[in-house]
C-alpha cells in the first residue's frame, strides 16, 4: 500500500511496490519508464504464451513486430501486437513470447494472430532462423501481411543500421507519451535496455530483451513509408470502466399508476 507503488510479474514471482528508475544509459528516459503502469491481461491465449489486453476492433489498424529463435529453450520467439489509435499514439494490445516453438510453427501463429488482428502489417526480422520462419509464411501459408524492407530478400534485415533506426524510433515514440504500455514482463525489459556502447542498444547482461526487439520492430513498420498514417482513422482507448455494468434498475410500481399495477392489488 505505498504511495505510488508497482505491481510486476517477473521470474514467476510477483513484485509489489517497486518502481524502474532506469539509468542515464537506458534506451528510454527513467521517468517515462515510471509512467508504464502494467495491468492484468484480460486473457491467455496459446497456453499461456501469449497475453491479449484487448480484442481486435473493428475498423481499428493493427501493426506487428516479430522476432525469431531456435526454439531451444534459450532466446525467445517474440511478437507484440500495437494498436494504432491515431497517428500520434500506439496501443500495446498482445504479447507473445515462447523459446521452445519451431520455426514453422511459430510462423503459423503469426499467420493466425495478423489475421485476427484486421490482417495486420508486420515487421519480421529475417536474421538466422528468421528466414525459416518468413520463408513458411511467405511461400508456404502465404500469408502476404510481411513489409518488406530488405532489397535483397524477404522481411527485414537486422543490421547496426537498421536496429538503430528501430530503436531511436522506438525511443522517440515512448519519450514524447505516444506509447501505451501493458505488459508487465515489456516494462522490465525495456528497464533494463541499455546503450552498451556507442549507437548499440541490448539487454543488460543476464537479461532478455526479445519482446523489446519486438516492440522496436512493431514502431518500425509504423515509420516506414508504406505505411500510411494519416489514412488512419482515430479510435479511442477503451476505458477499463466501460466493461463495469451497473446495478440492475428496481422499478417502484407506486410511481406508476396505471391500471397494470393496480390489479395486483
Amino acid at each position: 500500500m505505498v504511495a505510488g507503488g508497482h505491481k510486476y510479474l517477473s521470474g514467476g514471482l510477483t513484485h509489489y511496490n517497486c518502481s524502474f528508475e532506469g539509468s542515464s544509459a537506458t534506451l528510454i528516459d527513467g521517468e517515462i519508464l515510471k509512467t508504464f503502469m502494467p495491468i492484468d491481461p484480460i486473457r491467455t491465449d496459446f497456453g499461456f504464451d501469449m497475453n491479449v489486453y484487448e480484442d481486435p476492433q473493428p475498423n481499428s489498424v493493427y501493426v506487428m513486430g516479430v522476432d525469431s529463435s531456435t526454439g531451444v529453450g534459450q532466446d525467445y520467439c517474440a511478437f507484440q501486437v500495437l494498436k494504432i489509435v491515431n497517428k500520434d499514439l500506439y496501443e500495446q494490445v498482445a504479447v507473445y513470447k515462447n523459446n521452445k516453438i519451431k520455426p514453422y510453427e511459430y510462423a503459423k501463429i503469426i499467420a493466425e494472430i495478423s489475421e485476427r488482428y484486421n490482417n495486420a502489417l508486420m515487421i519480421v526480422e529475417s536474421n538466422d532462423c528468421g528466414k525459416f520462419v518468413i520463408d513458411e509464411l511467405w511461400y508456404n501459408i502465404g500469408c502476404g501481411n510481411i513489409l518488406n524492407t530488405d532489397r535483397k530478400g524477404l522481411g527485414t534485415r537486422a543490421t547496426t543500421e537498421s536496429k538503430l533506426a528501430a530503436c531511436l524510433a522506438l525511443r522517440d515514440v515512448a519519450n514524447t507519451n505516444k506509447l501505451i504500455i501493458h505488459d508487465a514482463e515489456t516494462i522490465h525489459q525495456l528497464s533494463r535496455f541499455e546503450e552498451t556502447s556507442k549507437n548499440i542498444f541490448k539487454g543488460a547482461k543476464g537479461t532478455h530483451d526479445d519482446l523489446v526487439s519486438s516492440l522496436y520492430w512493431a514502431i518500425y513498420c509504423i515509420k516506414q513509408p508504406q505505411f500510411d498514417l494519416d489514412s488512419v482513422q482515430t479510435v479511442q482507448v477503451k476505458n477499463p470502466m466501460d466493461d463495469y455494468a451497473p446495478p440492475p434498475c428496481l422499478f417502484d410500481e407506486t410511481s406508476d399508476q396505471t391500471d397494470f399495477w393496480k390489479s395486483f392489488n
